[in-house]
């Protein structure tokens, strides 16, 4: 946030061309999954994650941003939701 490195995160897996790796931080429990073409829930990918990163965070108020790279041989093809909430005291 604000040009400050604030989070790391690392999953090492493959995915399938037509397939996504979905990170959900929306519900709880939070959830890591590889989803197929038509959006289905295919696998857990959750244990497939480096530990010693985050799995999950939380966007800041501020400038954000977040960068992907990959070991793989295709184009990374990556889609960002981000929720804005707040609470007033």
């Amino acid at each position: 946030m604000d040009n400050e490195l604030s989070e790391t995160g690392r999953y090492e897996g493959l995915i399938m061309a037509d397939h996504k790796l979905v990170v959900d931080a929306t519900g709880i429990p939070y959830s890591i999954t590889e989803r197929g073409a038509a959006d289905d829930i295919v696998a857990d990918r959750y244990q497939l994650c480096d530990f010693t990163t985050e799995r999950f965070f939380h966007l800041k108020h501020g400038s954000n941003r977040i960068s992907v790279s990959h070991d793989g041989l295709n184009t990374v093809k990556m889609m960002v939701e981000g929720k804005i909430s707040y609470e007033t005291v």
